[in-house]
């Protein structure tokens, strides 16, 4: 492509040369100037478009979230491109094949096999050679090859460096947060228990290394600050956030290294630009000084938006109980330590609505990972419009925390078996929180109120977590209610369709009854229907769901 706008510009510079000999010829030579001098650009522009464009080179692999989803549950086919000839919206998919226990029969939840590697690397895994290999094979794609050497590692030198640079690689995505695909999994399994343990060890001591350099440049960037009553803090903004270290999320905060604790100190200014409000700061509360209190919700319900605001309110980080990076370098700075170090107001949870579990037939095996019993059987409960959260939760799968899924994935098959997955997860999620701790020790929050009143709705949290209110921090908090975590608009984003058939919103209206009933049992207010998006009253009556949700459901703010 170089040589091709090379000589174009060549050719395009000679032809300026002769128009400019014309052009002092005279009137004449003027238009014949011009008009050369025109043919050589449409030329010029005509020889630019016929020159081949190479096609940019794929990555090795996509690396995803532990909050996002493996399965796309289409049945291991891609979904069409927007662009692609779509079946009409009235057109209902088969109803999806339900168990007994409210989930998917096992040929729709078990994900697809990988793709099989290109033939010649194939052939290339099956008989290694003495010969040195050209590090190119390696270079197109390293995971799929070293994938099928788990049992019989390479044997040339390039092989051999090739392969550790892979397994670091894949050691240090895992540590960041990041869902390792079936080929970094398979050269991981590679390593022995020795071998693991000596690439952890050599990876902690280089990062170790690398966090002493990153606090001397915070302190010429004057981000590490002397503290009237002696000692250092760390000090963080919303355009000028500071990099946690990752390795603090698996070490007791007693157990800190002496160079980070430092961290201790952390504080976090989210409000520098606005009028009034940039003294406001947040923080860690000391180590073993707070109970573990979960902050659970199903995703796509506004956690992590509820995590801001409740910071904003409290002053305190909030925890989790997974590492996702990607928030931490927004402030959310509690991602980073253990959801029972002490340091944090509340801890997110997702329980097994995400991750391996939320595929088990077993009701009460699953339970044991909904997270009750390492948050105390307490917290904040977060309920959303479950239609609303199925549309949000597959763009989260599919763009992130802030993008959007083409519409293409809300169509077919595949997308009605996520709705049965996920809905009845949904379901059994709220029922299990309701059900298994005491009433007095959960606080339910509905996204919807939450969204109408937020200030109120935080008033209500600070009464539940015992927390005293500061006035003038929830004025700001009322200035500043976005953060760093609303979507942004995407061509993606618009869906001018309804994605959900008749047979998908009996099962949702199901799963709307079931959650309801268990609120009313335990003393709290009923869902707010008459606040639901896409929810029909009639229709759910009409299918025999309308008989226990009242059109309420408490109204205002939520509370206990």
């Amino acid at each position: 492509m170089e040589t091709g706008m090379y000589s174009v510009m060549q050719g395009l510079s000679w032809m300026c040369k002769l128009g400019r000999c014309g052009l002092g010829r005279g009137a004449r030579g003027s238009r014949g100037g011009l008009i050369l001098l025109l043919t050589g650009v449409l030329l010029s522009l005509l020889l630019l478009a016929l020159t081949p464009h190479p096609t940019p080179a794929e990555p090795l692999h996509r690396l995803r979230r532990i909050h996002q989803e493996e399965e796309d549950y289409t049945g291991g086919k891609a979904p069409p491109p927007d662009n692609a000839k779509s079946p009409p919206v009235d057109a209902a998919p088969a109803r999806p094949v339900v168990n007994s226990l409210g989930g998917l029969s096992k040929d729709h939840i078990s994900a697809p096999p990988p793709p099989p590697p290109p033939p010649s690397l194939s052939q290339s895994a099956a008989k290694p050679s003495n010969q040195s290999q050209p590090s190119s094979a390696f270079n197109r794609d390293v995971l799929a090859v070293f994938s099928k050497l788990a049992q019989a590692p390479p044997r040339t030198h390039e092989g051999r460096v090739q392969l550790a640079r892979v397994q670091e690689a894949a050691l240090t995505a895992l540590n960041y947060g990041y869902k390792l695909t079936k080929a970094q999994q398979a050269v991981l399994n590679n390593l022995n228990p020795q071998a693991r343990r000596d690439l952890e060890d050599r990876l902690a001591k280089t990062r170790q290394a690398q966090d002493r350099v990153y606090l001397s440049h915070l302190r010429t960037r004057g981000q590490v600050l002397k503290r009237a009553g002696g000692g250092e803090e760390v000090v963080s903004t919303a355009k000028q956030v500071v990099r946690f270290p990752i390795r603090l999320k698996k070490i007791p905060p007693a157990q800190w290294p002496d160079q980070y604790k430092l961290y201790y100190n952390l504080t976090h200014y989210p409000w520098v630009k606005s009028e009034g409000c940039k003294n406001f700061r947040t923080s860690f509360a000391p180590p073993g000084s707070l109970p573990p209190r979960g902050l659970a919700s199903f995703p796509s319900s506004g956690n992590t938006w509820v995590r801001y605001l409740i910071e904003g309110a409290t002053g305190i980080f909030t925890g989790s109980m997974y590492d996702d990076t990607s928030l931490m370098r927004k402030g959310l700075y509690g991602e980073g330590v253990m959801h029972d170090s002490g340091m944090t107001i509340v801890q997110k949870s997702h329980g097994y609505t995400t991750g391996e579990a939320m595929t088990m037939q077993d009701k009460g095996q699953r339970a044991q990972h909904n997270h009750l019993q390492e948050l105390g059987y307490q917290g904040v409960v977060v309920i959303r419009n479950p239609f609303k959260a199925l549309i949000s939760h597959r763009h989260l799968d599919v763009g992130g925390h802030t993008g959007y899924a083409p519409k293409a994935h809300f169509l077919g098959q595949g997308w009605a078996d996520f709705v049965t997955l996920k809905v009845h997860l949904w379901r059994d999620f709220y029922t299990d929180w309701l059900r298994l701790t005491s009433p007095e020790h959960t606080y339910v929050m509905h996204y919807e109120d939450l969204c109408a009143h937020p200030v109120e709705e935080m008033r209500g949290v600070l009464r539940h977590l015992n927390m005293p209110e500061d006035s003038s921090r929830l004025a700001c908090l009322g200035k500043n209610l976005d953060g760093m975590f609303k979507r942004k608009p995407s061509k993606n984003s618009p869906l001018n369709f309804d994605p959900f058939t008749k047979e998908l919103r009996a099962v949702i209206y199901e799963s709307i009854n079931a959650v309801d009933l268990a609120l009313r049992e335990r003393g709290k207010s009923g869902l707010p229907v008459h606040k639901y998006e896409i929810y029909d009253a009639k229709e759910a009556e009409g299918m025999g769901y309308g008989r226990t949700v009242s059109g309420g459901g408490g109204g205002g703010v939520s509370g206990g």
